[in-house]
């Protein structure tokens, strides 16, 4: 077990070998959640590694009466302020200007499933909703919006929103002088019909594509790979109408650890009553107490089993994320982007001055060390 580990870590740190700004040829970007903020993380997070964050810091938009008038909507919008707020959201404007001294931009994310059914029911709140948007983006010097959209999205309403917003974000870019960028993270089955998909597609920046979740997780009755390479391609092949310039595909720094089933087995009960979902981290000490690792070709990632063989993980490690970046830069998509900043990551400490993070900088050192070449259709 002593060897694996030291192998694992040695092949982390080798890593395996028209608009007024210019976003960089390839993405390499994060969600980060506000609320996991540390002042420990802030004193040395390395920023850097990353061209664009996702911050999931918003405001609680969904008990906004969005009926009332555009003033009242907005002085709402003025009225947000993180120090009132109590937690690691507090320290948003404080990574805001982290991430800019990095040369990061860092975009505000507005998430939700069940919050985005009221502008369903009217629409024309949409318009408001858009408004106070740009408004807090302005105020608090976020360099943009990525809208997270989840199982209840309704592609012609989310593109019709969407233009919305790059309106309105145009607007702001013409008045403040710098680019705001407008991004959306959607799951990797929805699909779109020609009409959104040509209007969704002129509206963003780039599409976030969810390449996680890909199996039962805790929701089916069949648990097997969380990330598995043929789901990865699979999914994102169906996204090719949008031309793989405007695609970003989703990495993983979780995965699932399941008791009393087998991969592959229909459950006997319930996923959510004998599985859970699992960090890095948390992966991280099972695995030095003695979880063994078995390779599955076909999916090109792994499955770890516990030593009574009870219990057992699907999650990447370093090798499985290398052969994915591997992939999505040689296929020409946009970028890769990781859900989530801190599943994965070291704080700083005396014995690491800067933040460290065991899977996303075997990214970081491939993309630092290979030019991105698009010869793969």
């Amino acid at each position: 077990m002593k060897n694996f580990l030291c192998a694992f870590w040695t092949a982390v740190s080798l890593g395996f070998g028209a608009m007024a700004a210019t976003p960089p040829e390839f993405i390499h970007a994060t969600y980060s959640v506000s609320g996991l903020l540390t002042e420990a993380e802030l004193s040395n997070p390395r920023y850097d590694r990353f061209q664009f964050i996702y911050v999931m810091a918003s405001p609680a938009w969904w008990n906004i009466d969005f009926d009332r008038p555009q003033e009242a909507i907005l002085r709402d919008a003025d009225a947000f302020d993180y120090s009132l707020l109590e937690g690691g959201i507090a320290l948003t404007p404080e990574m805001v200007r982290q991430a800019h001294a990095a040369g990061t931009k860092i975009l505000l994310c507005f998430g939700g499933t069940e919050q985005f059914r009221p502008m369903l029911e009217r629409p024309e709140r949409f318009a408001s909703l858009a408004d106070y948007m740009v408004r807090v983006v302005e105020n608090h010097g976020f360099d943009g919006i990525d809208i997270d959209w989840e199982s209840t999205v309704v592609p012609e309403r989310h593109a019709e929103f969407l233009w919305l917003l790059r309106k309105r974000l145009d607007a702001l870019s013409a008045r403040s002088g710098r680019t705001c960028y407008l991004t959306t993270a959607l799951g990797a089955d929805v699909e779109y019909d020609d009409i959104p998909a040509k209007n969704l597609g002129a509206a963003v920046d780039w599409i976030n594509v969810m390449t996680y979740d890909m199996s039962a997780g805790i929701w089916g009755d069949r648990p097997e790979h969380n990330t598995s390479m043929s789901d990865l391609q699979y999914y994102l092949s169906k996204w090719d109408r949008f031309g793989r310039e405007k695609i970003c595909a989703g990495l993983a720094s979780y995965g699932f650890i399941y008791h009393g089933v087998h991969p592959g087995e229909k459950a006997a009960r319930p996923l959510n009553e004998c599985g859970a979902y699992i960090t890095y981290n948390e992966f991280l000490s099972k695995l030095a107490d003695g979880w063994t690792e078995s390779y599955d070709p076909n999916a090109e990632v792994s499955y770890y089993f516990s030593p009574d063989g009870k219990d057992f993980v699907t999650i990447e490690n370093p090798m499985s994320i290398r052969k994915k970046i591997e992939w999505i830069v040689r296929s020409g998509y946009r970028g890769a982007f990781w859900w989530e900043f801190h599943y994965d990551y070291r704080t700083p400490d005396a014995g690491c001055p800067d933040g460290s993070h065991a899977l996303i900088d075997v990214v970081t050192d491939y993309l630092n060390t290979n030019q991105p070449t698009k010869t793969e259709k």
